[in-house]
């Protein structure tokens, strides 16, 4: 898989109480024909894995490497071209990337509210998107 330096769109819900969220653009990696990137994520110090058409984060990674490795494994899993209303409507879609994390960095993820709210609030920003 190609990997190019491209500016990733990223979306922010920053107020759990106000979801408007915040759009602008980050310096990172696009992976080839996928509607995946990534970047650095200073303040987190993470590397997140994008979706590109709509810049909501699918994961938060500790190295690039594996930021690229879940692209990689995430990638055939559906058609990340798609909007983000579909791709959300996809209910095996978040444990899947969640197993792929724990498998890449053999790390349990743990859901929590804050998380379980994220993606509410994801849900409707992309009903509203259209």
């Amino acid at each position: 898989m190609n990997f190019l330096e491209y500016f990733v769109p990223v979306t922010m819900i920053s107020d759990m109480n106000n979801p408007d969220p915040i759009t602008y653009n980050e310096w990172g990696y696009v992976a080839d024909e996928t509607g995946l990137g990534y970047y650095w994520h200073e303040g987190k110090d993470v590397y997140v894995v994008t979706h590109l058409a709509s810049g909501l984060s699918v994961a938060d990674l500790a190295s690039e490497e594996h930021a690229r490795a879940c692209i990689e494994a995430i990638a055939p899993l559906t058609g990340w071209t798609q909007p983000s209303k579909v791709l959300l409507a996809l209910s095996a879609l978040p444990n899947q990337v969640q197993q792929v994390v724990e498998q890449i960095t053999g790390v349990k993820w743990k859901s929590t509210k804050r998380g379980q709210k994220l993606v509410q609030i994801a849900r409707e920003v992309a009903e509203q998107a259209g």
